[in-house]
């Protein structure tokens, strides 16, 4: 199938039409999802102290056979930890003070 969507569902029938534009025969509908990218996670800051950093992030969608095995996390582009695909939040606790961190989910 050419020119189709990532992510999308199409329904397919096939039928067998005579030279009179006549229905002969037709197979029963498929139903057919293409295989796309997760979307990309959205990160949001739970809580920041002087103790501990907290991020979280709602599970993303998924399409057709696609899944998530797990997620790598980043912090300052350095990979701190891989994570379960059940995890939804992250708790920083080795940051220092005065100090910006940068967090990305993979």
């Amino acid at each position: 199938m050419e020119n189709c969507y990532a992510g999308a569902t199409y329904y397919i029938k096939l039928l067998l039409i005579s030279h009179k534009d006549q229905v002969l025969s037709q197979s029963r509908q498929l139903n057919v999802q293409t295989s796309a990218s997760p979307d990309t996670p959205i990160l949001s800051l739970r809580a920041c102290n002087f103790k501990y950093i907290a991020i979280q992030w709602e599970k993303p969608s998924v399409y057709g056979s696609a899944h998530i095995t797990s997620y790598r996390l980043f912090i300052n582009g350095v990979v701190e930890s891989n994570l379960s695909p059940q995890q939804t939040a992250y708790t920083f606790t080795s940051g220092a003070w005065c100090r910006e961190y940068v967090f990305q989910l993979q």
